[in-house]
């Protein structure tokens, strides 16, 4: 549970990351 929303949290992160690039 908690590491599945730590996964999904970094996967929104990263695309975050992304976007601003």
């Amino acid at each position: 549970m908690h590491a599945a929303f730590e996964s999904e949290a970094s996967l929104a992160c990263m695309a975050n990351f992304m976007m601003l690039l």
